[in-house]
């Protein structure tokens, strides 16, 4: 269950607002008051936070490169577009994990789908072995895709579409259909308006949602859960809660293994609440104890989410070797498929969707987990898929 600190007897005062609840907490709809505010009480969770992607998610263009924290290490986005100055942009969504899109000034999506220059900028080093650099994007038509509500509602705290908000656009762009209070997911995205718990700071006036759903709002389809699409070989990369509910782990809350205020990516210690062995503490490395994946600049130690987690998933960068193929977003599939096939067991026919079996479950099949590391083009010795499929058949229990 995930347990929120509330600021009663807490070290110092958190710093002042424009609160309209301040005078009258218990008839006061209550408003956003940006995570800022929290660190007063909270101050673990807010450094935390400040490394987490969600922080990150979406950045305001003041003239200059978006800023990301200097402590993860992120290498950020360096340049705008071909031909473009920050001036002629106002948004960069994303650029601290994987990629990032570009918001022009009028509000509309960066895309080169009329033959623009390359809008999409992939960051280096991911574990899709993608150098870095700008991608293709397409759309119907170059610089006439809205950021709409479906597009920002992941990105922003508070956000309502026109249909809600009376037809409102954010800044009064009119590529902005929609309206947010606050950039990137913050503190108050996922625990509510904390203008009256900043008054008076009780659980009973905040949000405190550790179920699946609640992260399913963003990581899934919340109008169906199962939904589990898949497009160019990859599971889509943006659908985590499918994924559980298709593996061995579909009764677990997220919270189970994450600690939802803290990066994974980069802050590791903190994000993860339990690894694998704290609940298979007999299961073996399989032959890969101390084993290192070495591909250009990307190196990884191999632990169990190296093949039980592999990259099936693809938000903005893909690599194939050979058969191997390699996403940029690790899976919560967790299964593996030991036999001798391709991705193409692991979706429906006509490559759409993820299959499932009888029960719903679903698989991971061996060039997305062996020959991501057995391809020939690393430090691993190369293996094609039947032998891979030979060899992953015993592989917890060698001779």
């Amino acid at each position: 269950m995930l347990v929120l600190l509330v600021a009663a007897g807490c070290g110092q005062n958190p710093p002042p607002i424009n609160n309209p609840c301040e005078s009258d907490p218990a008839g006061c709809q209550p408003v956003y008051i940006g995570s800022a505010t929290c660190v007063a009480c909270h101050a673990n969770f807010s450094a935390w936070h400040s490394l987490h992607g969600h922080s990150q998610a979406l950045k305001l263009i003041e003239g200059e490169a978006p800023q990301y924290p200097s402590s993860a290490g992120a290498p950020g986005v360096p340049n705008p577009p071909a031909g473009l100055a920050w001036t002629d942009l106002r948004l960069v969504v994303g650029g601290y994990t994987k990629y990032a899109n570009f918001v022009g000034s009028q509000g509309f999506l960066l895309t080169d789908g009329a033959g623009g220059p390359l809008v999409q900028y992939t960051l280096p080093f991911l574990v899709s072995l993608a150098p870095g650099g700008f991608v293709p994007l397409t759309a119907s038509a170059a610089a006439t895709t809205p950021y709409d509500f479906e597009c920002f509602r992941c990105h922003t705290t508070g956000p309502q579409s026109l249909a809600a908000n009376g037809g409102l656009h954010q800044e009064n762009r009119p590529g902005l259909q929609g309206t947010w209070a606050l950039e990137g997911v913050q503190c108050e995205a996922c625990h509510g308006p904390g203008s009256v718990h900043i008054q008076n700071p009780s659980a009973d006036n905040i949000q405190i949602d550790s179920s699946q759903a609640a992260c399913g709002r963003c990581h899934g389809n919340p109008v169906d859960p199962q939904q589990l699409p898949a497009a160019n070989g990859f599971v889509v990369g943006t659908l985590q809660w499918a994924e559980v509910l298709a593996s061995p782990h579909a009764d677990f809350a997220c919270t189970v293994c994450h600690e939802p205020h803290a990066s994974v990516i980069y802050d590791r210690d903190n994000g993860v609440r339990n690894a694998c062995q704290n609940c298979h503490p007999t299961a073996n490395m399989a032959r890969h104890e101390n084993k290192v994946l070495a591909q250009g600049d990307y190196a990884e130690f191999l632990s169990c989410r190296s093949c039980h987690m592999p990259p099936a998933g693809r938000n903005g960068s893909s690599t194939i070797i050979g058969q191997a193929r390699i996403g940029d977003t690790r899976t919560h599939i967790i299964n593996i498929d030991i036999m001798n096939h391709d991705f193409r067991a692991m979706l429906t026919a006509d490559g759409q969707q993820v299959a499932r079996d009888a029960n719903g479950k679903a698989a991971v099949t061996v060039d997305m987990v062996c020959l991501r590391c057995h391809n020939g083009g690393g430090s691993a010795f190369a293996l094609d898929l039947r032998a891979a499929a030979a060899i992953a058949e015993g592989i917890h229990n060698p001779p």
